[in-house]
């Protein structure tokens, strides 16, 4: 008994010790981000989202409103000392909107030990109750009769998925980058850990998956390249990755959510609870789509993202790599945030918005 119960006091003391390395690393890598305002709208389930806006004191085009991934937030787009989406195209004229999904950010969130809002969200609630209210937010606050889409990873998933079940929906083009949806195709990497535990894992009230990330990050310069799947090291500086993973990710968030990609990696299938693929009317989609995936992305390969290239007349596919006439073959994190993604992917970015206003 007292063996157990000394067990029992180790794992303890281990798991206090790996949440408040978490929350170290966040205390330690944040700061303020840049954004002009900050508006909040409320879903019809009660939650009460942030909108980032980054102005121009001379806006062209239409504005450009960008949707971050799984268990991410602002951050990803606009990160102290390091490459920063969101003000680098307000820098060059357009007028940003960065949305946070709920349970990101300054949204809603539950907290580790008392919380007032469900740890229990879905794929379906980002879909049909927090894509709505802020993309008509958006048109209201600017005015405009569309928007363009830049979704990363999660981020752009749900715009295909949105994009299919909304064909008259107001956007002018869509640029989506890393977001497997042949799930088929995954790699299954760190996603490995998930579905291996789901037994443990189910009893928790959160997924303790992007707690444990952050307690590694002091580790991350000594981990094997092909361990570290989230970006291409030889692509993202050391302390760039870090300080992703340190404010970019949240510390908690959806048992619920984490479990159905779970199941999409699992299954193969892309589907919702009454087996509809996601998908489904993509083809009858007339709005134009650059789908972005990396060359050296080991996290969400380029076959588990292009696979729906060419499935909507409007569609494209660009692989970022050395064979396509990039300086590297960029890993996942690496298309926002890798080395050279303001002389190389960023302009890309903002030519394509050009183009299509």
């Amino acid at each position: 008994m007292k063996l157990l119960i000394h067990i029992l006091f180790i794992i303890l003391l281990l798991g206090w010790a790996v949440v408040g390395a978490a929350y170290f690393w966040r205390w330690f890598y944040y700061a303020e981000t840049l954004q002009d305002e900050t508006f909040y709208v409320q879903t019809a389930d009660g939650w009460k989202l942030a909108l980032h806006h980054y102005g121009s004191d001379n806006p062209t085009g239409l504005p450009v409103v960008i949707c971050h991934g799984l268990s991410s937030n602002r951050f990803m787009f606009d990160m102290p000392e390091a490459p920063s989406l969101a003000p680098y195209l307000a820098s060059h004229g357009r007028d940003v909107w960065v949305f946070e999904l709920r349970g990101a950010g300054l949204s809603d969130k539950p907290g580790l030990f008392a919380s007032d809002t469900p740890y229990n969200w879905t794929f379906d609630d980002h879909l049909d109750m927090d894509l709505p209210p802020l993309i008509a937010k958006t048109l209201e606050r600017t005015g405009a009769a569309k928007a363009h889409w830049i979704g990363y990873s999660m981020g752009g998933i749900l715009m295909q998925a949105y994009l299919a079940k909304h064909h008259d929906a107001p956007i002018k083009s869509g640029i989506i980058i890393g977001s497997p949806t042949n799930f088929g195709k995954m790699k299954r990497g760190l996603l490995r850990v998930l579905l291996a535990g789901k037994g443990l894992f189910g009893k928790l009230p959160f997924f303790p998956f992007p707690i444990l990330v952050k307690a590694l990050i002091p580790f991350l310069p000594y981990m094997p390249a092909n361990r570290v799947s989230l970006f291409n090291p030889e692509n993202t500086k050391t302390e760039t990755a870090k300080r992703s993973l340190g404010v970019a990710s949240e510390i908690v968030t959806s048992n619920t959510l984490w479990f159905q990609f779970g199941n999409f990696v699992e299954t193969g299938k892309f589907t919702d609870a009454t087996g509809r693929p996601y998908l489904d009317g993509l083809p009858e989609c007339r709005i134009p789509l650059l789908i972005m995936a990396g060359a050296g992305d080991s996290f969400t390969p380029e076959e588990a993202v292009i696979d729906p290239c060419g499935s909507c007349p409007k569609m494209e596919c660009l692989t970022v790599g050395k064979g396509t006439g990039f300086s590297a073959d960029y890993g996942h994190l690496d298309l926002i945030v890798g080395k050279n993604v303001e002389e190389e992917v960023y302009p890309l970015i903002l030519k394509r918005l050009a183009s299509l206003d």
